[in-house]
């Protein structure tokens, strides 16, 4: 059976190439020109039209399945296989509540229009020319502004649209309410590059109907096929897989899932995918994170080590025993530190989630990788760590646990699996149940294993075990209502938000208390990394492993009056813990070079044996910067968005940039600046330098985000916003 197929970034020539293999006419090639592996497949979307759209990941389903909403502005996702002979016409119909409404649209971020277009109740037709039709995805972006002027401003108003539709070689096209969850699975794998049915998200190549495919791969020695079929559709369906001398079938409902394993014999493979349905119900079905693994006696594990990077959301560097914190808060850690090398002077790039994490995944600080600054998520189109780890034979997997780590912020972008966040967050031990789940699948192979601990983020509800190691009881029986103030630290009937706030007048024995349920917070999630510690050292796989902790950024316990993080940056927030293990490392040392978490990016991919591109870190070795190097600063930063807003009394500014050296911070905004300098070891205010040579790229750094805002980012989603109110974002 012929399938055409769409496949997004991709150079078209390889895609000619690989399509004349993949359904069987036949390369003519010789053994050693046949792919090695199934990397060719990873993006691709099989199907029988050939021009897609799909309501991107803001649209919902209006009230009653009458039609589609979003607010404030959405996407329309676009797969084109080839280039069509004649302009396609999209066909937007509003709701009467709806009908008057302006937007401006962007094709692939640029305007298709110089002013926004107005849609009456009639509604809009949009012809999208030919020249813009390439082969691959796009984004056709409605803006909803206030009037028909450009400058009109921005709008949050809900849009209904009563259909919406598109017209492609003479034939019409609905996109039918009721198909949401289809489009929704569609439009995840096209813009994040995954898809899944439930939290855990996978790579590899998607089915929207019944086919088959076939395609051939040559081995030097016998190897497996694992990957995990998933029925994304609404029936029944039998996936099947057959290779040489084997084969493998399996039947399951709608949602379900199965792994599987078929040998492969050295030399030409020809493989052959299948699904199959009763009264050919459609897809999707995703065949997820399809990787090819040596036999046993041919895989050479010693040579590229295990990596594995785990990121304390919201971890204070002082809470952590190896930075001073008492021993019995962390001890799994200390134990770790005397064998691994201590950052005693790392830093975040940022107060808060997703760019921090964007910057150890890229090296990149937030104003050039830009998530959470101009954009909502993290830009596929950079070069980040789990995709050069993959493209050099490591198997990836993450696991998130908060939502802005989640993989629709742009961070399981080029992981082989992803897991999202537990509705609530992702406790340690759930965290670490998963981590030994990939072990269990993969632990035999080159892996890198990114986890997002979540425990130290507030609202905080520590195990009975964990509260021991604090003090918790101790310091609770000081309260005067500690039920009152049990109440806020779970964040029960909105109290958390007002604490975070900084709403209500904290005493001191309050302070004490919160403390120490965050330290037990701390406390319980050190144990669980020591159960992941105790599995690695048991299967032989720690010894040999990059390790490397950190935190993303840390938390005000009352410093300053405030509680919480973001909108400043404190030291309090800033600095942070970097702890590293090298493969064969077994004695600890520490390092008093100037670190940030950049240098993440470049440190493990040396490691790896992976040649690191350009970026803003330095690769970091068991005895700091190699050669004797030094940086004399880094930089922090903290930018408002449409979904960051800074607001509250811990508000300095809508932008914030600051340079940290060894023992001076100096941090600027729009109409002011602070200094501070270490003396004694602490951090004291300071009189700020009046002839800065770095005053005018600051200046610059200031100004770019802000003109960037508007085009690039979208605004959260109800369910996003709804779950970052609940932690106190918002």
């Amino acid at each position: 059976m012929t399938s055409s197929c769409f496949r997004p970034r991709r150079d078209r020539f390889q895609i000619l190439v690989f399509l004349v293999c993949a359904v069987g006419l036949g390369c003519g090639a010789p053994s050693s020109d046949l792919p090695r592996d199934l990397s060719l497949l990873s993006g691709l979307i099989y199907a029988d039209e050939p021009v897609i759209v799909a309501p991107g990941r803001r649209w919902d389903v209006a009230e009653g399945n009458q039609g589609w909403t979003f607010r404030g502005q959405g996407s329309l996702w676009w797969y084109v296989r080839e280039t069509p002979e004649s302009p396609v016409t999209v066909t937007l119909r509003p709701a009467a509540e709806s009908a008057g409404f302006w937007f401006l649209l962007h094709w692939d971020g640029v305007p298709l229009f110089e002013d926004p277009v107005s849609v009456d109740a009639d509604g809009l037709e949009i012809e999208i020319p030919t020249d813009k039709l390439t082969p691959g995805d796009h984004d056709l972006r409605l803006i909803r502004r206030r009037g028909p002027r450009w400058e009109s401003g921005p709008s949050a108003i809900e849009n209904v649209f009563a259909e919406i539709g598109f017209r492609s070689a003479g034939t019409d096209h609905r996109l039918a309410p009721e198909e949401v969850d289809r489009f929704r699975q569609l439009g995840s794998f096209v813009e994040l590059g995954a898809t899944g049915h439930d939290q855990e998200r996978r790579s590899g190549f998607l089915f929207l109907e019944p086919r088959t495919v076939e395609m051939e791969i040559y081995r030097d020695q016998p190897a497996t096929l694992r990957v995990t079929g998933e029925n994304l559709g609404e029936g029944r369906a039998r996936f099947a897989i057959s290779a040489p001398d084997s084969g493998s079938e399996h039947v399951f409902d709608a949602q379900g899932r199965h792994h599987f394993q078929v040998p492969l014999t050295k030399g030409r493979n020809r493989l052959r995918f299948e699904v199959a349905t009763e009264n050919g119900a459609a897809g999707p079905f995703l065949w997820g994170a399809p990787v090819v693994v040596a036999a046993a006696e041919s895989r050479p594990l010693e040579r590229r080590p295990p990596v594995i990077l785990l990121s304390l959301d919201t971890t204070r560097r002082d809470a952590l025993s190896p930075y001073g914190a008492p021993a019995e808060i962390t001890p799994e850690l200390d134990a770790f530190a005397r064998q691994a090398t201590v950052f005693d002077q790392a830093h975040a790039t940022a107060p808060w989630t997703l760019p921090s994490h964007a910057s150890m995944f890229t090296g990149l600080y937030p104003s050039r990788h830009g998530a959470g600054v101009a954009y909502d998520k993290l830009d596929g189109g950079l070069p980040s760590l789990a995709g050069m780890l993959r493209d050099h034979g490591y198997y990836t997997a993450g696991v998130s646990g908060g939502p802005l780590t989640a993989h629709r912020f742009g961070l399981g972008q080029s992981f082989h699996q992803y897991r999202d966040q537990d509705p609530r967050g992702t406790r340690g031990d759930r965290m670490t149940d998963y981590a030994l789940e990939v072990l269990d699948a993969w632990g035999d192979r080159p892996f890198f294993l990114f986890l997002n601990y979540f425990d130290a983020h507030g609202p905080y509800e520590p195990p009975e075990e964990a509260k021991a190691a604090a003090g918790v009881e101790g310091a609770r029986d000081q309260l005067a209502d500690p039920d009152a103030w049990q109440a806020t630290i779970e964040g029960k009937a909105g109290k958390w938000q007002k604490l975070t706030a900084g709403l209500d007048p904290i005493p001191e024995e309050v302070l004490a208390y919160v403390r120490s349920v965050y330290l037990a917070e701390v406390a319980f999630q050190d144990s669980q990394i020591g159960r992941l510690f105790e599995r690695l050292k048991r299967d032989g796989i720690f010894d040999r492993a990059l390790i490397v902790v950190t935190a993303d950024h840390g938390q005000l316990l009352g410093e300053h009056g405030f509680h919480g993080h973001s909108h400043r940056l404190d030291a309090e927030l800033i600095d942070a813990p970097l702890i590293v293990k090298w493969p064969r490392q077994r004695e600890g040392t520490r390092v008093s070079d100037l670190a940030s978490i950049v240098d993440v990016f470049p440190t493990i991919l040396e490691a790896a044996g992976v040649p690191a591109p350009p970026s803003d870190g330095h690769a970091l070795g068991p005895s700091g910067i190699p050669g004797g190097g030094s940086r004399e600063l880094v930089i922090m930063e903290e930018h408002e968005s449409i979904v960051h807003p800074l607001r509250g009394p811990m508000r300095l500014a809508p932008h914030l940039v600051g340079f940290q050296s060894a023992d001076f911070r100096h941090v600027w905004w729009p109409e002011g600046e602070s200094c501070s300098r270490v003396v004694d070891g602490a951090w004291v205010d300071d009189d700020c330098p009046r002839d800065s040579e770095r005053r005018a790229a600051i200046e610059q750094m200031l100004a770019s985000p802000a003109e960037e805002i508007a085009p690039g980012a979208e605004p959260l989603s109800e369910e996003d916003r709804k779950r970052l109110e609940a932690l106190g974002y918002l």
